[in-house]
C-alpha cells in the first residue's frame, strides 16, 4: 500500500487507518500515520486520532508512568500537547549545558550522544584537529561531528522508540550531552510549558476530589470551599493493606481518621468473668464516613484493617 504523504499535516480522512487493533511503530505504516496526526495543531486532533496516538506510544515507558499518575482524561490531553519536530541529518538538538525544556520520542532515526572528555590535552586535540584535515576523502558524519566539538567525543546512538530529556523536563536543569542526528531523524516532542500544564491541571483535579471528599464528611458539610481548603494543607492521604493495623487499644488518639475507601474492623479486648460466654472480643463494622474519633479521648479499641483502605 502507498504511504501516506505526511507534509501537510491534514486530518485523517480514512478512519479505518484510526481503528487497527494494534499500532505498531516499526511499521512505516504506522510510523508516517503518527508523524502526520503529530503535525496537526493539537486542538484541531481528533478524538480518535488522539486514540490512535495513545494506542501507538503506550509502549514508551515515560507514557506508561504518565498514565498511573494521571486520570483519563488528563492522560488524553498529553497526545494533544506532543508536537513533530525533524532533525536534518548532521544537525545539533542541543549543546551539553543548555538548559533542558523539552522532553524527545524518537520515531524514526538515529542520534549521536555526544559527551565532553574531563581530561583532554591540548597537543592531543591539535593532533587530532590536524589529522582531520589532512584527510584526502570526505568526512564521515562521525568525523565532522568530533571536528565541530573538540574536546567531545561519541559514547552512544540512539534510535527508534528510546525517549531523553525527562529529567530536564521535570527539573530545567542543563543538558549532560549534546544530540547530533546520524541521520534524518523525526521526532514526537513535550515542551516544559505543555508538561506543567498537564501536571497543573492533574494537581488541581486531585484538589478538587480531597475537596470534595471533605465536604461529604457529615461534620464538614457546613464548612465552606475556603475553610476545607485551608483543612487540606493539614491532612494525610493514606493506604493501608488488608490485616494493617492503624491503631492499637490504648493508644493515645494523636489524629482523626475518615474512612475514604474500604472498611475497617473494630475489636475491644475484654475479661472474661466466670459465667461469661467464650466471646474473646466484641466487633464492629465501620462503613465510610459514619464514625469519627475523639482526640481528647483515649482509645479503648483497636481498629484493624479488613480489607484495603484509603484514609
Amino acid at each position: 500500500m502507498k504511504l501516506m504523504h505526511t507534509g501537510d499535516g491534514k486530518a485523517v480522512n480514512d478512519e479505518r487507518f484510526l481503528e487497527r487493533e494494534y499500532v505498531d511503530l516499526k511499521n512505516p505504516e504506522d510510523a508516517q500515520l503518527v508523524i502526520q496526526i503529530l503535525r496537526r495543531p493539537g486542538p484541531k486532533r481528533s478524538e480518535k486520532e488522539v486514540l490512535f496516538l495513545c494506542q501507538a506510544l503506550t509502549n514508551i515507558k515515560f507514557i506508561q508512568d504518565m498514565r498511573a499518575e494521571l486520570n483519563e482524561d488528563i492522560f488524553l490531553d498529553l497526545f494533544r500537547q506532543l508536537r513533530y519536530e525533524l532533525l536534518p541529518k548532521g544537525k545539533t538538538l542541543f549543546q551539553h549545558g543548555d538548559l533542558g525544556r523539552n522532553w524527545y520520542l524518537i520515531l524514526q532515526g538515529c542520534v549521536f550522544v555526544v559527551v565532553p572528555k574531563k581530561k583532554l590535552r591540548k597537543a592531543i586535540t591539535q593532533e587530532i584537529q590536524e589529522e582531520a584535515v589532512q584527510i584526502p576523502r570526505p568526512m564521515t558524519i562521525e568525523e565532522e561531528i568530533l571536528r565541530n566539538n573538540p574536546g567531545f567525543f561519541i559514547v552512544n546512538e540512539l534510535g527508534y522508540g528510546v525517549t531523553f530529556g525527562e529529567i530536564a523536563l521535570r527539573q530545567s536543569i542543563p543538558r549532560t550531552a549534546t544530540i547530533v542526528a546520524k541521520e534524518e531523524t523525526h521526532l514526537a516532542v513535550l515542551t516544559h510549558e505543555a508538561y506543567n500544564k498537564i501536571i497543573a491541571a492533574y494537581q488541581e483535579s486531585l484538589f478538587r476530589e480531597k475537596v470534595d471528599f471533605l465536604k461529604s464528611v457529615s461534620i464538614l458539610r457546613n464548612w465552606t470551599n475556603s475553610q476545607l481548603e485551608a483543612l487540606l494543607n493539614h491532612v494525610n492521604f493514606l493506604d493501608f493493606s488488608r490485616q494493617n493495623v492503624i491503631y492499637r487499644e490504648g493508644d493515645f488518639p494523636n489524629f482523626i481518621y475518615f474512612v475514604k475507601e474500604g472498611e475497617v474492623e473494630l475489636t475491644k479486648e475484654v475479661v472474661e468473668e466466670k459465667g461469661q460466654n467464650d466471646a474473646l472480643g466484641d466487633k464492629a463494622y465501620l462503613t465510610p464516613l459514619n464514625t469519627v474519633w475523639s482526640l481528647q479521648q483515649k482509645r479503648l479499641r483497636t481498629r484493624r484493617a479488613k480489607v484495603n483502605i484509603n484514609l
